[in-house]
Formats: C-alpha cells, structure tokens, sequence
C-alpha cells in the first residue's frame, strides 16, 4: 500500500543519505575466507594432552577426519618437550593428571611464554570453580567438561580458525556515530 511504500522511501533516502556521508574507519577490513581457501590451508596442528587413553582416541580420531591434525601426549611432560621443538596451533588439555587434580593448569601456566597467542581449551572431569578458575588462569578460551561433546568441540575448532561450512555471514553495519 502507499503508506508502506512511503516508510521504504524514507528508509532508502536515510539509506543514502548515511552512505553519502561515510567516512573511513581505522578498524581493518579481514576479507572473509571462501570455502576454496580453507581446503587450500595447512592442516592445523591439535596437541591433546590427555591421560585417558580411550578417550584420546575417540578425540584423535574424530578430529582427524574432520581435517585437523592430532598428536597426543599422556602426559604434560611429553608435551612440554614437543612445545619447544614445534608450536601448535591448539591446545586440548586434561585438568587432571596423576601428578594434581590442577596438574594441567599448573603445566601451561610454566610455559605460559611457550605458548603465547596459542588457543587453549581444557577437557576436564571435574566442573567445579576452582578447575575452571585455574584453567582461566592458564590462558584457557574454554572449559568443557566429560563426558566431551565433540559436537561442541568441533564448532569451537571451527570457529577458532574459520573454518564454516556454506557460505559467511556477511554484514553491513551503519551507525551514525563514528565510535
């Protein structure tokens, strides 16, 4: 109706008359990754520092065909010693190992310089306050508890490193304040 078609009119002219006026911004433009670029990439590198033996291979080999690629440490020594040969480009580590129930934080917080700009995500058993205090500590972007969803898992994988399925969102934002 015309009363509709009025409101669309004055949008459009608001529309244009803020497109008109745009100034450039100082925050950097990040093209999004196309779906051919991603298949293009490395792989990337997932240490999981996991003491549960079934269940690192249940991770490992999820991961893997999802394209990542896993090595697996039993323990935070071992990890800590491949951390100074290679970086990785994520980290999945266990709270818990033999050595503290906080054993897992304690080892990256250590080698916290090791690992500077590394994601990490703890897996852990235990789901209190403390853990998830002391994995924040540690440098941890996520807490996910046992039994793991790996659903969840693979969505935090992906959306670390932009690897969407389909097309990307994209949007357009206008505001007419510059901040």
């Amino acid at each position: 109706d015309s009363e509709l078609q009025k409101t669309i009119e004055v949008l459009f002219d608001q529309m244009h008359e803020a497109a008109n006026s745009w100034k450039k911004t100082s925050v950097p433009y990040m093209r999004p990754v196309e779906d051919d670029q991603v298949e293009n990439q490395k792989a990337i590198t997932v240490y999981l520092v996991e003491d549960d033996l079934q269940l690192a291979e249940t991770i490992s080999n999820d991961l893997e065909k999802l394209g990542y690629r896993v090595q697996h440490f039993s323990n935070p020594e071992d990890f800590t010693i491949a951390c100074a040969k290679a970086d990785p480009d994520v980290v999945l580590m266990d709270m818990v190992f033999d050595e503290g129930q906080l054993d897992g934080a304690t080892t990256l917080q250590e080698m916290e310089s090791d690992l500077y700009g590394c994601p990490i995500i703890f897996i852990s058993i235990r789901t209190d306050i403390s853990a998830r205090l002391a994995a924040t500590r540690a440098g941890a972007i996520r807490y996910l508890t046992k039994p793991l969803d790996m659903k969840k898992l693979e969505q935090t994988l992906d959306g670390l490193f932009s690897r969407q399925s389909g097309n990307p969102f994209r949007i357009l934002l206008i505001d007419d304040e510059e901040d």
